[in-house]
């Protein structure tokens, strides 16, 4: 037997429990970075429910705005509130304002609507406003 022999006993266990611990941790790593990715996309799914809730409320203001039996821009709507309860939206809801602007010499009525949406689903919250401007 090699003199060294004896020193060199054990080396393969130590070995095995290095390898064993350093893929333990980049398991952890992975994990942990799968995890915040998926809080990412949960986010991201109801950013986009709160923006659609916000353009429907716009939608809805410029039908108050523009109604069906009317000619022309003459004045704003007071301001509504619509809850949405369809699948999609469900847990969203749409302030929506309007300001209006008078004509003057060289510029046209301009009505300014905002669309202010919130949706809530759980811990997580998000809200999303949009405007949009229209004249005569």
């Amino acid at each position: 037997m090699c003199p060294d022999a004896k020193r060199q006993q054990g080396s393969a266990l130590m070995m095995a429990v290095f390898i064993i611990v350093v893929m333990s941790l980049l398991v952890a790593g992975l994990a942990a970075m799968l995890a915040r990715q998926s809080g990412t996309v949960v986010y991201e799914v109801w950013g986009t429910r709160a923006y659609l809730a916000a353009e429907s409320g716009l939608q809805g203001g410029l039908v108050k705005l523009y109604p069906m039996n009317n000619s022309g821009l003459t004045g704003c709507f007071t301001g509504f509130s619509q809850h949405f309860y369809a699948e999609g939206l469900a847990g969203c809801q749409a302030e929506v304002q309007c300001q209006f602007v008078p004509s003057s010499d060289d510029m046209p009525a301009v009505a300014r609507v905002t669309s202010r949406a919130s949706c809530q689903g759980g811990r997580l919250a998000t809200s999303r406003t949009l405007s949009v401007e229209v004249s005569q």
